[in-house]
């Protein structure tokens, strides 16, 4: 049973618990690519990934890390995603113990960059949930 209060006074009870676990709000593809300035807040996007690259080594203040691109295909349109650093190897783990052929990913609460002319999105530090062929 839920139980609200209100100032320390119970207000009503409610038995129906029927509340989702999950809870997403997807941004279409079509908006994200027609977005012209980074975003300040952060979306939930769904995709088939299309394709990935390597891990590819990058050097910050002297720290060694590495992130990859990924292409996300949302009905016609195509979106690159870039995750970084412990998110690269949380996929690639994902994607060897999924026995699928088909992928679909969920990143939720990713942000909208701007990067090289193009709207992307990526994960941000720790923030973002990366699911994989997610049973939603």
């Amino acid at each position: 049973m839920l139980i609200i209060f209100k100032r320390d006074t119970l207000v009503s009870g409610a038995d129906d618990m029927d509340i989702p676990i999950e809870s997403f709000d997807f941004v279409a593809t079509k908006k994200i690519l027609s977005s012209v300035k980074d975003d300040l807040y952060l979306i939930d996007f769904v995709g088939l990934l299309s394709a990935k690259s390597e891990l590819i080594p990058f050097e910050n203040k002297n720290r060694k890390s590495h992130y990859m691109k990924i292409e996300l295909d949302s009905l016609s349109e195509k979106l690159s995603c870039t995750l970084w650093e412990n998110y690269t190897s949380e996929l690639v783990t994902l994607l060897d113990a999924n026995k699928a052929t088909e992928f679909i990913i969920v990143l939720q609460f990713a942000k909208i960059k701007f990067y090289n002319g193009v709207m992307t999105i990526t994960n941000t530090n720790y923030t973002t949930r990366l699911m994989v062929n997610a049973d939603l």
